[in-house]
């Protein structure tokens, strides 16, 4: 008789993860965190892989991280024990940059470990050169603010005052930036709570058995997709404007080759040695979020019921050189890394769509906007995200562009514009679509936004990162 267990257990973690999500949604305070949504919450099996993220809620995309040299380098934890980390070298590659809070906790079934809980929150500041922490114009981590290597927020259960307050006085949003903490840890709580529950009813030896048999069965489909794509290899460029600093683009290349077992290669080869500004990605020359997560979506077009996991990493296989852009090493600057990011998606959409023209989407507007807002307070800046601009989607066959939401790493939500208003001293004119601002055609491109706003606090900064495709149309 066939085994139902891991089935059974992999709709139960989905259900967790979901409960984690929406755990840090409805107690963290921040217009980033609460309404933008830039979090996530996952559960990572015994061996560093991710198994189950939120499909309804919080930036999904970005916790398919590899934890394995993460949790080598901190070593055995305790039960009740919390790692915090937001530095991208120190922290194997989980943290993307350091406005991105990142906290890891064991749990265990008696003496047995039997996974982990991984959430991160886009701090709204942690310190450095300017209010928010990123500029595209800092030309080193150290401008970035506050870092953190892997180090214990909890222990046994009870908080590290000395490392909580380390972070309050380094930010300029210390009480929001603190309450988004304490609900990543609630969250890591009901994940703990929700695992408990599968161990005592499926008992230790069947959990990590489905453990075990949930990462196989997602290689296996991932092969089974890849394996009917075309076969050979499909080459793609595209570029940043520019880096901010100078006046020359940014190239990034990336070659797909279909392999004889269903694996995947993927080839940055030809792109640009890093910057001295802040879009490096920080990638360990392995598949992660920043550099491959396109290839998870591309899965998932294909494949609409493909697993929400980080099975399918282990069919890729990387070639990043090191000191590249994509690749880039310490002390770069990584705080705009989703420029890069957005920029490597469209690379690896224009590979894909070589390779399965009647299924994917065409380019998108390859931008995405955080406009943020910084006021004078008593910290000396405060710094909220008003909400995110996007462009549309591409087209595809048979298929007119998604509305107001770019191809690649547009999966956060729209803040509601009643509470930036009320965070804020903005009063908002106008938030909606562009008319006819998608590319016209047969199937036409998806329609962008616009958002207009009046200042009414003195001394008021604004701030759009992002800003790109004025010189490189998609």
């Amino acid at each position: 008789m066939t085994d139902l267990a891991p089935a059974a257990i992999a709709k139960k973690l989905q259900a967790i993860a979901v409960q984690m999500g929406f755990t840090i949604k409805r107690t963290s305070r921040s217009l980033y965190v609460k309404d933008g949504e830039d979090f996530c919450a996952t559960l990572v099996n015994v061996h560093g892989r991710v198994m189950a993220t939120p499909d309804s809620v919080g930036s999904t995309l970005l916790t398919l991280v590899d934890c394995r040299e993460l949790l080598a380098t901190i070593g055995e934890l305790g039960a009740g024990d919390v790692v915090i980390a937001n530095e991208a070298s120190s922290s194997g590659g989980v943290a993307t940059h350091l406005a991105d809070l990142h906290v890891i906790a064991p749990y265990y079934a008696g003496d047995v470990l039997v996974g982990y809980g991984l959430a991160f929150i886009h701090s709204s500041d942690i310190g450095g050169r300017v209010p928010s922490s990123i500029s595209p114009f800092n030309t080193d981590v150290f401008q970035e603010g506050l870092q953190l290597p892997p180090v214990k927020l909890v222990r046994a259960g009870v908080l590290n005052d000395d490392v909580d307050q380390i972070i309050r006085i380094n930010n300029r949003t210390p009480d929001a930036n603190a309450a988004d903490i304490r609900a990543m840890l609630a969250a890591l709580h009901v994940g703990r709570a929700g695992v408990a529950e599968l161990v005592e009813r499926y008992g230790v030896d069947r959990y990590l058995a489905a453990q075990d048999a949930l990462e196989q069965h997602s290689i296996a489909r991932a092969r089974e997709l890849v394996s009917a794509l075309p076969a050979g290899r499909r080459v793609f460029s595209d570029f940043l404007d520019d880096d901010g600093i100078s006046p020359y683009p940014v190239r990034y290349q990336v070659a797909l080759t279909v392999q004889e077992d269903g694996g995947l290669a993927v080839d940055f080869t030809g792109t640009d040695v890093q910057v001295p500004a802040a879009f490096n990605i920080v990638s360990r020359g392995r598949p992660q979020p920043m550099t491959t997560g396109r290839i998870r979506s591309a899965l998932v077009t294909l494949d609409p019921t493909f697993d929400a996991d980080g099975g399918h990493t282990q069919i890729l296989s990387v070639t990043a050189p090191e000191g590249t852009v994509v690749n880039a090493v310490r002390p770069a600057a990584v705080g705009v890394r989703h420029g890069s990011a957005v920029r490597v998606s469209d690379t690896i959409g224009g590979a894909f769509v070589q390779l399965a023209p009647q299924i994917m989407p065409v380019a998108g507007s390859g931008v995405v906007i955080p406009v943020v807002v910084s006021e004078q307070d008593g910290h000396g800046r405060g710094s909220q995200v008003i909400t995110r601009l996007f462009g549309g989607f591409g087209a595809a066959h048979g298929l007119d562009g998604h509305d107001g939401k770019d191809n690649s790493y547009s999966n956060l939500a729209s803040s509601p514009m009643e509470s930036s208003e009320a965070e804020l001293d903005v009063h908002v004119l106008r938030y909606g679509l562009r008319p006819d601002s998608g590319g016209p055609g047969r199937w036409r491109g998806g329609m962008g936004r616009e958002l207009s706003f009046r200042i009414d606090a003195d001394g008021t900064q604004v701030l759009a990162r992002g800003l790109e495709r004025f010189v490189f149309r998609p």
